[in-house]
């Protein structure tokens, strides 16, 4: 593993190497990975909505 790839979103590609952080908004309604990574994801769950 290299840990190192892109992220497309909106038709532009940013590079990505180990170490880096990102976030994915609900304003990118389409976007791709490539490379050859690790990826730690989460995703907010229901309970983080309430107030």
């Amino acid at each position: 593993m290299d840990d190192q790839g892109s992220i497309t979103v909106g038709g532009k590609v940013y590079p990505l190497k180990k170490g880096q952080h990102f976030i994915i908004t609900t304003l990118a309604d389409q976007w791709t990975i490539k490379g050859d990574m690790m990826i730690i994801a989460s995703e907010p769950g229901p309970d983080s909505l309430k107030a």
